[in-house]
């Protein structure tokens, strides 16, 4: 047993944080390929195609009223958590809107 400083004082085996770390990145990938089966096969299931196109609409500011952009980014993280391809959805609000006129 080896006690580790700054861990909440717990006791671990010798190398099991190196043997976690080493293998997080697999099991990582492992348990989101499983939750990627499950989703689809919910989505199929529950939710229809227009609902989905819609809320991706929505993701994507594609709405009506909406003002300002939105851009999705694909990122790809194979090496680093969460080691898989992801989107990160970037909202810029910055356009300016005339005010309404009290005249």
């Amino acid at each position: 047993m080896v006690f580790v400083v700054n861990s909440e004082s717990y006791l671990y085996k010798r190398n099991s944080l190196k043997k976690a770390h080493q293998s997080h990145g697999k099991v990582s990938t492992k348990l989101f390929e499983s939750f990627g089966k499950w989703h689809s096969g919910w989505l199929t299931a529950h939710v229809s195609q227009d609902a989905d196109l819609a809320t991706e609409a929505w993701l994507l500011g594609n709405v009506d009223g909406y003002i300002g952009t939105t851009v999705c980014q694909v990122k790809e993280a194979a090496d680093v958590a969460p080691f898989h391809l992801y989107r990160k959805f970037k909202v810029d609000n910055s356009v300016a809107t005339s005010p309404p006129s009290s005249f």
